[in-house]
Parts: structure tokens; sequence; C-alpha cells
């Protein structure tokens, strides 16, 4: 099943296109809580997210989103809080950053000062 998909994509991109990848597969992520900072960061971004929930329009997104955040919690300092996103919502994640780390470091290449970029 791996194999047919990756040769999908492969042919999707070829064209210029994108494949929708159907796959159930998933991205954990551990964030270790070494300081309390740690632990108020965690807690502000679930904060946030609540937030973002309550303006959603779609409200499939926005139960989805308000389970997510109901099965969350913040651990104590030393442990660790795991969580899983879809791997096509990974990759998106992980193709914006790289735009921007890209965008950014062309900018100071291009003699930008901090401010500017």
């Amino acid at each position: 099943r791996y194999h047919w998909t990756t040769v999908k994509e492969k042919v999707a991109a070829a064209k210029g296109e994108r494949f929708a990848n159907p796959s159930p597969y998933k991205e954990y992520f551990n964030i270790e809580m070494q300081t309390k900072d740690d632990q108020e960061f965690l807690g502000e971004l679930f904060e946030k997210m609540k937030a973002e929930a309550a303006e959603m329009k779609d409200p499939q997104a926005k139960k989805a989103l308000e389970d997510f955040i109901a099965k969350q919690s913040v651990p104590a300092i030393g442990g660790k809080h795991v969580f899983g996103v879809e791997k096509a919502l990974s990759d998106q994640i992980f193709a914006t950053a790289n735009a921007i780390f890209v965008a950014v470091k062309n900018s100071k290449e291009q003699g930008m000062t901090d401010e500017q970029v």
C-alpha cells in the first residue's frame, strides 16, 4: 500500500498536481517538560487552541478540534506530552515551516536585517 501511494504521489507531483493521501498514518511528537516554562507554554497552546475552536464555523472541524483538546493534558516536569497528527497534516506543517525557513534564509542572504525579515 505504501509503495503504490508513493508512486501515485510522484506521478501527481510530476504533473504539478497534489495527490491527497487518504492514509490513516500518523506522526507522533514528544514534547518534554523540563521546566515550568515548558508547562506554561503547553498550557497556553491548549488555551489558544480552545479559542480557535470556539471561533470555527465548520461544525465537524470544530468538534474534531474540541475532541482533540479534551484528550490533552500538561504533564509534570520530567514527563512527556505525546500527540499524534495525521500524516497529511504533518506534511503540510513541515512544508509550511520549510517554506518560511527558506524565505527567511534567502532574505538574510540578500542583506535584510532581522527587523526587516
